[in-house]
């Protein structure tokens, strides 16, 4: 088959326009590869001269153990145990705090106390008077306390209370460090648990304080306090970590206000809580983990810009 001379013309000049826009194209992607991959080794430059490398993983918590609140026997057990483990199994069945009804709990932004009536099952009827209403309050404390007091919850508690005299400072040790192939896979601790801790220092705050025990009460808060401290302190945290910080300081808030209301703590015992709940920074924390999220990126893009470049 023929084709006239104004048709070959045209079909030259077409593939020659084709071949031209191809050419445009790939130089084009090589040229913005090669600007882009300029402009980021010169950012990285920049920041790592500054001291904040964008391709380097924080190391793992270096804490001494014996320094270290997220340590303690107790913690170190439980933190990244896995559901359905022996030690979980056995904490389950040690710890006998009540469960926390919704809207027991937290509720210090409405002015009210820890409702510790619900928490026990005491509370009192309907249209109760006010003398009603306080007995079954304190039936409450007592029944929190009580539930506490058996031999295994009580050596949970104390075991909490004295690292967190005994162990100055809080970070969670994890079991590898982080990479880029393993932010995805990294073990995070278990927070079920340490929601449980929590709600139980928290309902044994309120309850002993409830019932004037002040120099217990302090103890459970300053355990809260270090334990969300280890959410908030920690080197290599990630996201959803701070995001648990965050609740946890929430629940801490809860019986510092009962002790305040109450006036329970001296001068010098808040002065100390003050300072302690200054070292809880959740802005910091967010900016680290932050930092890890961007090494983590880079990596991808990075190893992703390998896979698909051209020759």
């Amino acid at each position: 088959m023929s084709f006239s001379p104004k048709l070959a013309r045209f079909a030259r000049r077409t593939l020659l326009t084709l071949a031209v826009l191809a050419t445009l194209t790939v130089g084009l992607i090589v040229e913005e590869n090669w600007r882009g991959e300029r402009a980021w080794r010169e950012y990285a430059a920049r920041q790592a001269a500054l001291g904040d490398p964008v391709d380097v993983f924080p190391a793992p918590s270096t804490l001494p153990p014996e320094r270290n609140f997220m340590k303690t026997p107790l913690l170190d057990r439980l933190l990244f145990a896995k559901d359905g483990s022996a030690e979980l199994k056995e904490f389950g069945i040690t710890l006998s705090s009540p469960e926390v009804p919704v809207g027991a709990i937290q509720v210090w932004r409405t002015g009210r106390m820890t409702d510790l009536a619900a928490v026990a099952g005491t509370t009192a009827a309907q249209g109760a008077d006010t003398t009603a209403l306080q007995t079954a309050y304190l039936a409450g404390a007592d029944s929190v306390l009580a539930a506490h007091a058996q031999a295994g919850s009580s050596a949970i508690l104390e075991e909490l209370r004295r690292a967190a005299a005994a162990r100055p400072e809080s970070q969670i040790v994890h079991r590898v460090a982080i990479s880029e192939t393993s932010l995805l896979d990294f073990p995070l601790p278990n927070f079920p648990t340490v929601r449980r801790l929590m709600n139980a220092l928290a309902l044994d705050a309120s309850a002993a304080l409830a019932r004037d025990r002040a120099v217990e009460a302090w103890g459970d808060v300053m355990a809260m306090v270090q334990l969300t401290r280890g959410f908030s302190d920690t080197p290599d945290i990630t996201l959803v970590e701070t995001m648990v910080g965050t609740v946890l300081v929430n629940s801490v808030a809860q019986p510092v206000w009962e002790a305040e209301v109450r006036r329970s703590w001296t001068d010098s015992q808040w002065a100390g809580l003050q300072q302690e709940l200054a070292t809880i920074a959740p802005l910091s924390s967010l900016e680290r983990c932050l930092r890890i999220e961007r090494v983590h990126a880079a990596g991808l893009l990075q190893n992703t810009g390998e896979e698909t470049s051209f020759g």
